[in-house]
This record gives structure tokens, C-alpha cells and sequence, in this order.
């Protein structure tokens, strides 16, 4: 039962990270995108 739990673990960690690693670049370029729209 604990090497089913830890690999539940490991799979929501590797899934947060890569969730983060994709969603900070399109903030940045959403940020970009809403600056250029409202200076312009």
C-alpha cells in the first residue's frame, strides 16, 4: 500500500511541476500581450 501511495506522490508532484513550467511562459506572454494592448 505505501508503494501505491508514493507513486500517487511522485505522479501529483511530476504534474504540479509540469503544470508550473507551462503555465509561467504563458503568463509572461499574456502579460506582454495585455501591456502592448493597453499602452497602444
Amino acid at each position: 500500500m505505501s508503494v501505491y501511495t508514493h507513486s500517487i506522490m511522485v505522479a501529483s508532484l511530476i504534474t504540479s511541476v509540469l503544470s508550473f513550467v507551462l503555465f509561467v511562459p504563458w503568463l509572461i506572454y499574456m502579460y506582454r500581450k495585455i501591456r502592448l494592448f493597453i499602452f497602444f
